[in-house]
């Protein structure tokens, strides 16, 4: 694996934007929501889906300026 030259409170970060759309999706489907339902956050689950493969992928730096929105 390539290392990357993404520094340690960028990995961070993006870690806690991860959890927090995991956190919503989850949350969703466990009140019996479907992926193309709207989310309090976004038109559908799908959208945090795309989220979390934004944050994963180290050559993007879309997610640096996301904030978290679930506590």
């Amino acid at each position: 694996m390539k290392k990357s030259s993404t520094n340690k409170p960028d990995l961070i970060h993006r870690m806690k934007m991860i959890i927090d759309d995991a956190k919503v999706v989850i949350d969703h489907l466990e009140n019996n929501k479907g992926m193309n339902a709207p989310t309090i956050h976004a038109d559908d689950a799908w959208t945090h889906i795309s989220n979390i493969e934004i944050a994963i992928d180290l050559g993007s730096t879309e997610s640096r300026e996301w904030k978290k929105f679930t506590k």
